[in-house]
């Protein structure tokens, strides 16, 4: 054994109980993943001090000398989990979810490659000849896990599922028929609370097998949440965790991530998330076959960006956009000009939690297209004016090359194709072949290409048609299909009206984080009842940089609803914050901001004072609003230069816009017209 970990050290780890063992295995995981982040959880448990006194010689060391031995303590934890398993000490229960953790573990950090190597291609051969299928459908139906609250029993049921049973979708159908008929899996609604209760219960020698299992599941947020409890509560030494009161860390828990103590989940919607979850880390997996090429004890490592391209973009269908984003950015460093493509639409779209940043997304676009690539030479011509000979010049040069792409398979090259036809860039405008391209990529699960048929039929006033793609986009993971989804619900477009699942929806893409979550969050502001929530609900919608929200939280204190007082000063300052806000709805809040300085509503008084108009102001707002098509402000600008408010008088001025508000719709308008 290596002098790096003592046969003492290894001794401790391998008497302990197989429960001990289980949470020892998941904490070491959890540093590996995220040594820094991790650290404050586990930092009191006795394996982890006698881990840190063997690797620096201190009884206690400060966070810096931890982040300074960060080698070495990975180096120690690789060594240890390699002898447990040669001991024969790792719950045979647990095997398939460290199996997983370690594999990706292996995929993604160059360090670990060298310290796992040949261990985990041992681990794999054990996994790959487990075959689990038929005792567990036995353990199921004999009621092994009925016991179990539905929420652990899922867990340890998932667990056990193998290769072979993840790669058959006819074996999960088996195994959930059998859950279901066990009333394992149902469509009862529980508290969120009451499953996070559910958790802590969990005695200590059955919660490793449980943290192990959910660590598995990526960009889940419920997983996430349950890890978060397990973390707070079961990682903290024996005697400190009896002193801790459930309740409030629930609370706590809660309330650090800003949700609603009154949300509901069913199993079923549980259980399909996290089975989704586990079917794409496994399809995102680059085998180590791949990755490693072993010649006696010399390891060589593929170097090859395909191979890394291939999982980026695995992930990035996958909508696991974080992970897949420091991949792509990785990627376009080194010099890849696919990378940076994906690197351009992130910051042009955004996707994710990346904020929007045009000057990026036209950098990498830029530099995509000097290294030749066909994507973003394309996306280049985006970037240029309309109808300019440039732009029309690289759609036409490059349209035969994206053809090629589509039709080799390359689903990203048919939803450009698709864009293409549908607007006439670099090819005559053909609407049923764009759509024919978009539907290609569709349904090799392009979640983009989704969103985007629903789109165009929604502009057909095909709502059944929209509501279904909208529905597939979000059941991949996108965010903005379950945004528009949630509209279809609230207007009864597509779908019967329902304001319980618009909110349903709206919650569960604001629990994304994603950048549509701002305005998830406006909406449930809008659809819920209770004033004080309809508030809180709006606040969270700006605080996440989304204009509609700020025009709802101003319209708040402009008018004193909803449990605020009114206070003109406060709406005023919200929505010139939100103005400068990207995605904003600018034509309406310039609008409203005209509507108050002419009315003279911009201190802290409220209506029983006296206010002083400010026309000059008026007009700017109003213009900008113009500028910016809203309707209404078109009427208000033709009311000032007719009373020469904060203008000259202009009646022939004022005629053209009463016309243009008019054509828009506006009633007043259309009566001064025909009276003019």
């Amino acid at each position: 054994m290596n002098e790096l970990i003592p046969i003492e050290d290894m001794n401790y780890l391998a008497q302990q109980s197989q429960g001990k063992i289980n949470m020892i295995l998941s904490g070491m995981t959890a540093l590996m993943n995220d040594t820094e982040d991790k650290t404050e959880k586990i930092e009191k448990q006795n394996w982890f001090q006698r881990m840190v006194k063997t690797v620096t010689g201190k009884n206690r060391a400060t966070r810096e000398e931890i982040k300074q031995n960060h080698d070495k303590l990975n180096a120690y934890m690789s060594q240890a989990i390699a002898e447990l398993y040669n001991r024969n000490c790792i719950d045979s229960q647990v095997m398939i979810s460290l199996g997983t953790q370690l594999n990706e573990l292996y995929a993604e950090h160059l360090q670990l490659k060298q310290m796992l190597g040949a261990f985990v291609v041992k681990l794999n051969e054990k996994i790959d000849s487990v075959d689990n299928f038929h005792m567990l459908n036995t353990e199921i139906e004999q009621g092994v896990y009925s016991d179990n609250e539905k929420i652990i029993a899922i867990c340890k049921v998932m667990s056990q599922f193998d290769n072979r049973i993840m790669e058959e979708p006819r074996k999960l159908d088996i195994l959930r028929r059998s859950m279901e008929k066990q009333e394992i899996i149902t469509e009862d609604e529980v508290l969120l609370t009451d499953y996070l209760m559910d958790i802590m219960n969990i005695s200590v020698d059955e919660i490793g097998k449980i943290y192990l299992e959910l660590s598995t599941i990526r960009n889940d947020f419920f997983a996430n949440l349950i890890l978060g409890v397990i973390e707070d509560y079961h990682f903290l030494p024996d005697m400190q965790r009896k002193m801790m009161k459930k309740e409030k860390i629930i609370g706590n828990l809660i309330q650090r991530e800003g949700l609603d103590d009154t949300i509901t989940l069913s199993i079923n919607e549980v259980y399909d998330n996290f089975i989704n979850s586990k079917i794409e880390v496994k399809e995102g997996l680059i085998p180590i076959e791949s990755i490693q090429n072993q010649r006696g004890n010399q390891i060589s490592y593929n170097n090859n960006d395909n191979l890394e391209m291939k999982r980026a973009e695995q992930l990035f269908l996958n909508c696991k956009f974080e992970e897949a984003f420091e991949l792509f950015k990785r990627l376009a460093e080194n010099g890849s000009g696919r990378a940076m493509y994906f690197l351009g639409q992130f910051y042009m779209v955004p996707y994710g939690k990346i904020r929007r940043d045009r000057e990026r997304s036209k950098k990498w676009r830029k530099k995509g297209k000097e290294t030749g690539d066909i994507l973003s030479t394309l996306r280049t011509g985006y970037l240029l004016p309309k109808d300019s000979a440039e732009r029309n010049n690289i759609f036409h040069t490059i349209f035969g090359d994206i053809l090629k792409l589509s039709e080799e398979g390359d689903i990203f090259a048919q939803f450009e194709l698709g864009y293409m036809y549908l607007n006439g860039n670099g090819v005559k405008e053909d609407k049923e072949e764009g759509i024919r391209w978009l539907k290609k990529s569709a349904e090799e699960g392009y979640w983009y290409s989704m969103n985007w048929l629903g789109d165009i039929y929604e502009s057909q006033r095909k709502y059944d048609e929209a509501a279904k793609w909208y529905k597939r986009s979000f059941e991949k993971g996108y965010d903005l299909g379950g945004l528009e989804l949630g509209k279809y619900y609230h207007n009864g477009s597509g779908v019967q009206q329902d304001d319980f699942k618009a909110i349903e929806l709206f919650k569960k893409v604001y629990n994304l984080g994603h950048f549509a979550s701002g305005q998830a969050a406006n909406g449930i502001g809008l659809l819920c009842r209770n004033q004080s929530e309809k508030i809180e609900w709006y606040k969270k919608s700006f605080e996440k940089d989304c204009g509609w929200g700020g025009l709802s939280l101003s319209g708040c204190y402009r008018d004193g609803i909803n449990g605020v007082q009114q206070d003109y000063a406060t709406a005023v300052k919200i929505l010139k914050e939100s103005y400068k806000l990207e995605d904003s709805p600018s034509g309406y809040i310039a609008n409203s901001l005209g509507d108050l300085y002419y009315e003279g509503k911009i201190d802290h008084m409220p209506d029983f004072f006296v206010h002083h108009p400010k026309f000059e102001e008026a007009v700017e707002w109003y213009k900008k609003a113009v500028e910016k098509g809203n309707a209404r402000a078109y009427y208000s600008l033709a009311n000032c230069y007719y009373k020469g408010q904060g203008v000259k008088i202009d009646k022939n001025k004022a005629y053209e816009l009463y016309k243009t508000a008019a054509e828009f719709g506006i009633e007043e308008a259309k009566t001064i017209v025909n009276n003019w």
